[in-house]
């Protein structure tokens, strides 16, 4: 990697994820003020882009409201193999259905539940939804485990590891074919309890997944501190893991170091037949994505895993 470049890169990670700034350019020095104020403009135009496309987050009260109605579901995206194109699993992923605006993505409401602390009551409903269609499919397909993710204020509650044991066995799921995510700021937290219920669930055989793995600032202490079977390699590093990029060649060290401590790598946001050829090219065990299927709701997700539409276009 040339030294030009790499210095680039460098400047870009500094200001995008040290000061959550954007990288415009490159200018001469001393900076031309016409090139300057040109590099200021196109990036005013493509923020007022980018605003105008968020989502208006949902009230609290009404999140709340929903989530007492009984109005959120899962979703559930197939996780794929990539040595053999098996479906291996499912992430659920909740959805809103709102009596009045239709389908709402988890964009417009899990930063306004995560941050008034009330995400553990969605958790608590996820898991048991999800688990109740594990069930029911497995008997098609018994090798296709569920995952669920956990969130700071459900595992951080005391016997949050028992309500979990507990909704698998009323589910008559084993705890093997249950996969609970958790992200680094859950697995990291300093709460005891957060930990204890970690351990806890291991020991009762759950299996643990690193989610949003590889943009976190200790991503590597996660997989010495928690007995993880599973990392989930984010969207954004898969993304920017062009072959020959710096980003690859970590891509590349990483999945044979989990390897050797006997976890699995998980590529998520695959949106691309190239992608999916690097990632099986370089040993990753699995991948989902839009490329194979998109989050489909439990009906479409049965009838996709009973063979009535197609696994895949790989």
């Amino acid at each position: 990697y040339g030294s030009r470049e790499s210095l680039l890169q460098s400047c870009s990670e500094l200001v995008f994820h040290k000061h959550q700034g954007r990288f415009l350019g490159i200018l001469p020095a001393p900076a031309d003020k016409e090139e300057l104020t040109k590099s200021l403009g196109r990036a005013r135009e493509a923020l007022a882009r980018e605003q105008a496309k968020l989502p208006e987050s949902m009230p609290l009260d009404e999140i709340v409201r929903g989530i007492e109605a009984s109005e959120f579901e899962p979703f559930f995206q197939p996780k794929i193999r990539l040595s053999d194109g098996a479906v291996v699993g499912a992430e659920a992923l909740a959805r809103w259905r709102h009596p009045n605006a239709g389908l709402i993505p988890p964009v417009r409401f899990i930063e306004v539940l995560e941050a008034s602390g009330k995400m553990g009551s969605l958790t608590s409903q996820m898991l048991t939804m999800s688990l109740a269609h594990a069930k029911s499919w497995r008997s098609m397909a018994p090798n296709v485990g569920v995952s669920v993710n956990l969130s700071l204020s459900f595992l951080a509650t005391h016997g949050s590891s028992k309500a979990i044991s507990s909704a698998a066995k009323a589910a008559g799921l084993p705890p093997e074919a249950v996969v609970l995510e958790v992200t680094e700021l859950v697995a990291m937290s300093n709460a005891g309890e957060c930990a204890a219920n970690l351990a806890r669930l291991r020991m009762r055989g759950f299996q643990l997944a690193a989610d949003d793995f590889g943009v976190g600032h200790s991503s590597l202490e996660l997989l010495m501190r928690v007995p993880f079977q599973e990392v989930k390699l984010d969207r954004e590093f898969v993304t920017r893991a062009k072959p020959g990029s710096r980003e690859a060649a970590v891509l590349e060290a990483l999945v044979p170091l989990t390897r050797a401590l006997s976890v699995r790598t998980v590529a998520e946001g695959v949106e691309s037949r190239k992608e999916w050829e690097h990632l099986r090219a370089i040993g990753c065990d699995a991948a989902q994505g839009y490329w194979m299927a998109k989050p489909m709701d439990a009906k479409a997700f049965h009838a996709w895993i009973a063979g009535l539409a197609p696994k895949s276009n790989v």
